[in-house]
């Protein structure tokens, strides 16, 4: 961690101004020198520099501090005025705000939460600079906004408070300007740390993500060429497709086992290797006890048709050519169908993976879908359920080759009835939303029952919104295991994109819970109590909280649900590309391999 990343995140008040361009200067300085009692006009620099903001920053930052503290406090701190978290906890009380001293950035983030019209997340950078001058507006209208205390029937109470008495005693002064200052400019300061942590700006290294399901992307060191002793299969025009050689075990590298699959014996390759007698290597594993590893390069498509020439055959010893062998004839060209053997081991290996990695997912999901409290209809429930059920069924023999036009055609019933579901919730969860948009506050003195409301509906939302992540995530569990059937390329696809905008439709961007955020927000704008403003915007900032931890959930589903996605689409073109492949032979047969890894073309 940087210093400069250490201070903006501690809450420093100069390492963000430090950071802020003119433009995001431009609002704290229109502010200050907006009251005709700043002295940040008559300072030199200021005079010498403006409008180049950034050469006067700390004086921008000393100047708010001023306006945080009354004349004689300021003079008894030596001309200086308050830390910047004292203002923000002053801010924080004077609009009721939730805070707790010593958590400067907490308490912008409170500050933030309650007066962004939407939600951060949600906002792009155009939205936020707008909405963040909305935010400020809206927060200094609060400090002497007397409507929103006053209900049909206690006009009387609510004059009696908000004379200069009543103001005393709600922590509201009307001789003291320094609000005007202080409220909008640490709202603006809020939006500047929220912002440049988010960029990076201050200079933090960008967060390493884990990959997103794709299948080999790092090439492995090769073993020293030199030493090793291999086989390889070229074609006419002298490109290298297949290499074959023994190799030491590489300690920390998993293997995965791959059963006794009949077609994982090596000893279909001695054909091949009789081609080219001297290479006594793999002649002898392929017939021999006991354990030894190979390595298989493939650089390309074993099964093309020979034209010309034909194919090559080749042993090799570190770089020296041992013996060669044409394979000009019909009969010696079955040799390279034995060699695509171990294009049969590398489907082998990669159908265990899918296998092993489709089993997992239907296993969460089958917990959760049970860990639903109240699937609103059972049935539902049942038609979620039946599928995981199904598919847990067909998945071991689908993707060991099995593909009978019965399974497909259940797979597409499932779909059918899982896409009748996800209508289902939407249809409800449009409804509760209209629902939720109809709340009226009918109180006089707190939106107590108000907020109570708004609460269950949140609650109802946010279960349509799960359930729905549920089903689409069974429907592409569905659609990994049709894309192993032959054809269909269209459907296929097809179906991908209906899932995906499915979605996207449960993104923070996305224009569903878009829409739910701001008239759950508009709502609570409302909301307000005469007795406890306080711990009124302690349950606004609760119910917020709940929003943002949905969001969270439903993003990381939505990137475990399209990491599947393209592992499903890279196993089905990953034999089609350059791969490098380890074996481990037992007593002749192919016991495990190691993941698929993506190897230089030769």
């Amino acid at each position: 961690m940087t210093e400069m990343l250490g201070r903006l995140r501690g809450g420093d008040l100069y390492a963000v101004l430090s950071l802020a361009t003119n433009e995001e200067l431009e609002p704290l300085v229109k502010i200050i020198t907006a009251k005709l009692t700043n002295f940040l006009e008559v300072k030199d620099e200021y005079q010498r520099h403006h409008p180049n903001h950034r050469r006067y920053h700390a004086l921008i930052g000393d100047e708010l501090r001023l306006y945080g503290g009354n004349s004689l406090m300021n003079l008894g701190r030596g001309g200086e005025g308050p830390s910047y978290d004292e203002i923000v906890a002053d801010v924080c009380w004077k609009l009721s705000v939730p805070y707790e001293k010593g958590r400067t950035v907490e308490n912008e983030a409170n500050l933030l939460d309650i007066f962004l019209e939407q939600r951060w997340r949600s906002l792009d950078p155009a939205e936020r600079e707008l909405l963040a001058g909305a935010a400020r507006e809206a927060a200094l209208g609060k400090t002497s906004e007397k409507a929103s205390y006053a209900r049909s029937g206690a006009a009387a109470l609510a004059t009696t408070l908000f004379t200069g008495p009543g103001l005393a005693v709600l922590g509201i002064s009307l001789l003291d300007p320094s609000y005007k200052v202080t409220v909008p400019c640490a709202l603006h300061v809020a939006f500047l740390r929220r912002k440049f942590l988010e960029e990076g700006r201050a200079g933090a290294d960008e967060a390493k993500r884990p990959s997103t399901g794709e299948i080999g992307v790092a090439p492995v060191d090769r073993p020293d060429e030199a030493s090793t002793t291999s086989l390889e299969l070229h074609d006419d025009a002298g490109v290298r497709l297949l290499t074959i050689r023994d190799v030491p075990d590489i300690d920390g590298r998993p293997w995965s086992r791959i059963g006794d699959a009949e077609d994982a014996g090596v000893s279909r390759l001695n054909s091949l290797v009789q081609a080219v007698p001297a290479l006594g290597t793999a002649a002898e594993i392929a017939g021999a006890t006991g354990t030894r590893y190979m390595e298989v390069v493939c650089n390309g498509e074993l099964m093309k048709a020979a034209k010309g020439g034909g194919y090559r055959a080749m042993s090799r010893s570190g770089t020296k050519i041992t013996e060669h062998a044409n394979l000009f004839d019909a009969d010696k060209l079955s040799l390279v169908a034995n060699a695509s053997a171990l294009m049969n081991v590398a489907s082998v290996a990669l159908a265990q993976k899918h296998l092993a990695d489709i089993s997992e997912k239907l296993s969460a999901l089958k917990k959760e879908v049970d860990g639903v409290a109240d699937f609103q209809v059972a049935g539902r429930k049942a038609i979620l359920t039946s599928s995981i059920r199904y598919f847990e069924q067909i998945a071991p023999a689908v993707l060991a080759g099995e593909h009978s036009g019965g399974v497909a055609s259940r797979i597409e019933d499932c779909e059918a009835k899982l896409l009748e579901v996800q209508d289902h919730l939407a249809h409800d969860f449009a409804k509760t939303s209209r629902e939720l948009q109809d709340l009226k506050d009918m109180s006089w003195f707190s939106s107590s029952e108000f907020v109570d409301a708004i609460e269950r509906h949140q609650r109802q939302l946010n279960d349509l919104s799960e359930q729905q992540i549920l089903c689409v995530r069974a429907r592409a569990l569905g659609w990994q295991l049709l894309c192993e059937f032959p054809d269909g390329e269209i459907t296929k696809k097809c179906r991908r994109d209906d899932i995906v905008a499915s979605l996207n439709e449960l993104t923070e961007s996305g224009d569903r819970l878009r829409r739910m955020d701001a008239a759950l927000r508009e709502k609570l704008r409302k909301a307000s109590s005469l007795w406890s403003a306080s711990a009124m915007n302690s349950r606004k900032l609760g119910i917020m909280q709940t929003g943002d931890e949905l969001l969270t959930k439903l993003a990381e589903e939505s990137g475990r649900i399209m990491a599947g996605i393209k592992e499903s689409e890279e196993a089905r073109s990953a034999l089609q590309r350059p791969f490098r492949m380890r074996l481990m032979i037992e007593d002749g047969r192919v016991a495990a391999v190691q993941p698929l890894e993506e190897a230089a073309p030769a």
